[in-house]
């Protein structure tokens, strides 16, 4: 069975392709083009097989030292026709062929609303597993059964006391989205999170949410009190699908509150608007986050699995250093030394990679 491999830069009908196959919201034409510049360039792959579309995958070419690398980066994974396996793991070889083809020096898979997660491991691509919180809306019952009983209790009493639920497409809220996720950072590490970065998605920071927010593809939802945002949710919308890419809450809405309000609140009006699901987004690795999985599993969201999957560095010079780059993956997964140890070597190999392999 040989699957040809046919890239465009015009997404013709592309939409539909992913509406047909359950594609994720971030291979959108919507999402593409927000991220989209002058050095990261749209990329819409359609795999065939005897002149019929059987699976498509889309991402940006990015480029990299003025043009003189480019590398394939996808936001999420390739979503074939039927979701047969093995079918993704023939496409999955004939995108590494392609790639090697093409003088990519790397792929580098993500896997954000990615919903069609099957055991299709190629020996070329290095996979991380990982998962995904959504709540399902689309059932027959009027009420959503699934919340925690204390859930519906704070956001009764939030509500009771005074705190409103708002949502809103202007981009002036903006601002109040990143003052807010500072406020957010500077809790967490305070509690001993550590140091992180709150802007996870590739490529996405202020100018992508103003740009996302303008041409009315995302909604702020917020929760409000005697006109102060307590806390704001953005919400990356297409097709009836949402997906919560940031939230964040000050001081007083945390003493209110506020998140668990925000989301039992914006989960209703979702679903009074016929949405399919409400992603509610990943979680970050290590026992300290446990709270956020709690949570999350207590608005009524249920675990859904994947994994991000990447290829070591396919060109020269670059590959020879994959022997670094193998033993520094090595590191990140052995759990017999603690991460003060660990640090110390992956900084020394981090050093020579360059942020190579930072996408």
């Amino acid at each position: 069975m040989e699957i040809l491999i046919n890239r465009h830069k015009s997404p013709y009908n592309w939409n539909q392709h992913l509406h047909n196959n359950s594609g994720s919201i971030f291979m959108t034409k919507e999402w593409l083009d927000t991220i989209s510049s002058s050095e990261r360039i749209p990329l819409y792959i359609r795999f065939s097989y005897e002149g019929e579309i059987v699976a498509v995958l889309g991402g940006i070419e990015l480029l990299t030292l003025k043009g003189t690398r480019k590398q394939l980066f996808f936001y999420s994974g390739i979503v074939a026709k039927n979701k047969d396996a093995g079918l993704i793991k023939k496409c999955k070889s004939t995108l590494y062929k392609f790639a090697r083809k093409n003088k990519y020096f790397r792929i580098s898979i993500r896997s954000y609303d990615h919903q069609s997660y099957f055991h299709a491991k190629v020996k070329q691509f290095r996979a991380e597993p990982r998962s995904e919180y959504i709540t399902f809306l689309n059932n027959h019952n009027n009420e959503i059964i699934n919340f925690d009983r204390e859930i519906k209790r704070i956001a009764r009493k939030a509500k009771s006391e005074g705190v409103v639920f708002k949502k809103s497409s202007s981009e002036s809220l903006t601002e109040n989205l990143f003052s807010l996720l500072n406020e957010t950072y500077n809790k967490r590490k305070s509690k001993g999170y550590g140091d992180y970065s709150f802007l996870f998605l590739p490529f996405f920071n202020k100018e992508e949410v103003h740009k996302l927010v303008a041409s009315n593809n995302a909604t702020f939802y917020y929760a409000e009190f005697q006109n102060e945002i307590l806390s704001i949710q953005l919400v990356f919308e297409w097709e009836k699908r949402a997906y919560a890419i940031f939230m964040g809450t000050s001081p007083a809405g945390y003493k209110a509150n506020a998140p668990a309000f925000l989301v039992y609140e914006t989960t209703w009006a979702l679903k009074n608007q016929k949405y399919q699901y409400y992603n509610h987004g990943g979680i970050p690795r290590g026992q300290k986050n446990e709270g956020i999985r709690r949570f999350k599993k207590n608005t009524g969201a249920i675990p859904v699995f994947s994994s991000e999957e990447v290829t070591n560095f396919m060109t020269f010079p670059l590959y020879l250093l994959n022997t670094l780059l193998s033993f520094k993956f090595f590191l990140l997964n052995l759990n017999i030394f603690p991460w003060s140890f660990k640090k110390v070597f992956i900084s020394i190999i981090d050093s020579i990679l360059k942020k190579r392999d930072e996408y």
